[in-house]
């Protein structure tokens, strides 16, 4: 009997609950409403009651809002409350117009503020526009300005940079202190071709700002430059860089190749050269190579090229010596450079494969073979480098060697298909048919199924064996 009793109490407390969720929606849509009428210029209580009707109770909300708002002498509050309720129902060509009528009973803030987003929702961005002019017109506080310029900055069309200036300059006005938002300006004045002014507006700041001073000055440095005043922008990089520590390397990588673009406009590469020669450390021993190059120098640029690189060159200064070298016609000291790069990276093949492939330009066959076999016995434990000798041998004519290769990478790799298709071709245009074929036929076992088939018949296909 108790649980009997239990039972019964439990679904007669669920039969409650079940009625106050019927109902509860209604109520909820009641107060919400009630709201509303009383607090007009809520968008969000709007959207709320909008959720809290549902697609279904939304036509018989706008009957209800739209009724007061329609008579001859309607009040503020019902007309806003109207406008707001059509902005978040979606109907914005109406709720444009209804925040039209609210604003000319009284011009409040909300209102203009509506009618701007109903025009932009609605797919007209030159009336929104003049919409929100009116509206931060009427704004007072600076983070209502703000935002509204922001949205107004949004729809500005690509092609109007002028009406994003004057929009972009009103915004630095509210955040002077804001580096993000002047540099926004200068991107606009620096669109509409007016470097000068842009370098007018950094150099207003830069005795005020202390944040981002390296970007700014190399800004500077450039708008100066695009304005025809090299000179300036010269001095501008000289006082940056007396302002770099010796130890900001690649900042000062970026000041220096910015001086030496000014100084290619202002044709004064010797007295950059003279520059960077007064205490020169590895970056400035870099610049002044690709300076002295320039000049002619060519003996003078390998000799700061090597300071540059010290007793370790890497990559790049590395094949800039050579290409010196080579021009200087000193072949063997190129050859010398490679080797050392050899040597000191004894897990990357691409030294070698280049020192292979320079003495074939060359038409040097002999040092070419011989640096080949030295490569391939010093790589030979690896699939990847294998392939790359594989491929430069084929390129070159050198059969036995291609081979050779590609059937180390078939043993370090069974599987591969490179390797396959690699050794099966050089087999194949030494006249070996069957033994190419009996070598594509692995492909069948790579991928069981008809997937290797299909593989392997698109091979015989190309090679007209189908």
């Amino acid at each position: 009997m108790a649980s009997a009793l239990a039972a019964l109490g439990h679904g007669a407390t669920a039969h409650a609950d079940w009625d106050v969720r019927r109902t509860g929606a209604r109520e909820l849509v009641e107060q919400a409403a009630r709201a509303l009428a009383a607090r007009p210029e809520d968008a969000a209580l709007a959207a709320r009651l909008v959720r809290l009707a549902g697609k279904s109770g939304a036509p018989a909300l706008r009957v209800r809002f739209e009724a007061p708002a329609r008579e001859p002498g309607a009040r503020y509050a019902e007309v806003a409350a109207y406008a707001t309720l059509l902005l978040a129902l979606g109907a914005n060509e109406d709720a444009a117009v209804a925040f039209a009528r609210a604003a000319a009973l009284r011009p409040e803030l909300a209102m203009l503020t509506g009618r701007a987003r109903a025009l932009e929702r609605a797919g007209r961005p030159a009336d929104a526009l003049a919409a929100y002019d009116d509206a931060v017109a009427r704004a007072r506080a600076p983070a209502e300005r703000r935002r509204l310029l922001e949205a107004q900055v949004a729809l500005v069309p690509p092609g109007d940079a002028e009406r994003e200036l004057a929009l972009r300059r009103a915004l630095a006005a509210l955040e002077p202190r804001s580096e993000d938002a002047a540099a926004r300006v200068v991107d606009v004045l620096e669109r509409l071709g007016r470097p000068a002014e842009a370098a007018e507006l950094l150099e207003a700041r830069d005795a005020a700002d202390g944040g981002r001073w390296f970007e700014r000055a190399l800004r500077l440095a450039e708008l100066r430059d695009a304005a025809g005043d090299a000179a300036r922008a010269a001095d501008v990089l000289a006082a940056l860089l007396a302002r770099l520590p010796r130890g900001q390397v690649e900042r000062r990588r970026l000041a220096w190749t910015r001086a030496l673009g000014i100084a290619r406009h202002r044709d004064a590469l010797p007295a950059l050269a003279e520059a960077l020669g007064r205490a020169p450390g590895p970056v400035e021993w870099d610049v002044l190579a690709q300076v002295r190059d320039e000049l002619g120098d060519l003996e003078g640029a390998l000799e700061a090229a090597r300071r540059a690189a010290g007793v370790r060159p890497g990559p790049e200064l590395g094949r800039r010596i050579v290409a010196l070298l080579d021009r200087l016609g000193r072949d063997d000291e190129a050859v010398a450079v490679y080797e050392d790069l050899v040597r000191r990276a004894p897990d990357d093949p691409s030294w070698a494969l280049e020192l292979v492939e320079r003495e074939l330009r060359r038409g040097r066959r002999k040092p070419a073979e011989a640096h080949f076999d030295r490569a391939a016995a010093r790589f030979g434990g690896s699939p990847s480098a294998m392939v790359r000798l594989a491929e430069l041998a084929s390129r070159w004519g050198e059969d036995e060697r291609a081979r050779a290769a590609w059937e180390r990478v078939r043993r370090l790799a069974p599987r591969d298909e490179q390797g396959i298709l690699g050794l099966g071709e050089t087999q194949f245009a030494s006249g070996k048919r069957e033994l190419a074929l009996k070598t594509w036929r692995s492909l069948r076992e790579r991928e069981p199924g008809i997937a290797g088939r299909l593989r392997l018949a698109e091979v015989l296909l190309d090679h007209d064996l189908l």
